[in-house]
């Protein structure tokens, strides 16, 4: 094995762990100045935050480690959001250890209180991110935290603190540990837009329409966990 793979840090969410959470700080306080107000404007600041301040500090002997960020278009019927359901999609490349992954999420902005709820676009949205990959969540941001949560567990009118959830830098730290993340499909060149549109729907709907029996264990309503025996 060559030295530098030998002497080279795995726990690469630890590195950078001041980087996601200068990043969070950094877009709350424009938030709550007024100076960041869309949910769009948002997104695109943490996602330019998260490349320019990880690839700057990569640079400084970590291996050509290298993070980058797809904000996806959100206009006309076949635009990358409206067909994968996501509003993009954050990549790592570390060519040392020869790994490249990925995962894709869509961006939420939730007021304080009751009213802050998963609605019905959110459970579209949803589905259409399962189907490319189950490294799928949502970003939530609120005046206070930003919080990551699984798009398997969010049901119709699920608030925040209904479903697990981590916090940023902590869901940051997971991924660049690689607990987090699937190296099988590049978003932007998702081939289940290759397919026809019929056949879009139809695996979709398919999906979508898997019952669970009363014999199946359940972890919520939209996991299944089956445990049988060998």
């Amino acid at each position: 094995m060559p030295k530098n793979k030998a002497k080279f840090n795995k726990k690469l969410g630890d590195l950078f762990t001041e980087i996601f959470t200068g990043v969070e700080e950094t877009v709350l306080h424009h938030i709550n100045d007024g100076s960041r107000e869309e949910e769009d404007h948002i997104t695109s600041e943490v996602l330019t935050l998260l490349e320019e301040r990880i690839n700057n500090r990569s640079n400084k002997g970590l291996d050509g480690i290298r993070v980058w960020a797809s904000q996806f278009s959100g206009r006309g019927p076949n635009s990358n959001e409206s067909v994968t359901g996501a509003d993009g999609a954050l990549i790592l490349e570390v060519p040392c250890l020869e790994l490249r992954k990925y995962f894709v999420f869509q961006a939420k902005k939730f007021r304080v209180g009751e009213r802050s709820r998963f609605d019905e676009r959110s459970i579209e949205q949803k589905w259409k991110m399962l189907a490319y990959t189950a490294d799928s969540f949502f970003l939530v941001y609120t005046p206070e935290r930003f919080y990551w949560v699984s798009a398997f567990m969010v049901g119709l009118n699920d608030k925040v603190r209904d479903v697990p959830c981590k916090n940023f830098s902590e869901f940051c730290q997971d991924f660049f540990n690689c607990f987090i993340g699937d190296r099988h499909w590049h978003p932007q060149f998702p081939w289940f837009r290759t397919l026809p549109s019929k056949i879009q729907h139809e695996l979709l709907s398919a999906f979508k329409k898997i019952e669970f029996t009363e014999k199946s264990p359940l972890a919520k309503r939209n996991l299944c966990i089956r445990i049988e025996k060998i």
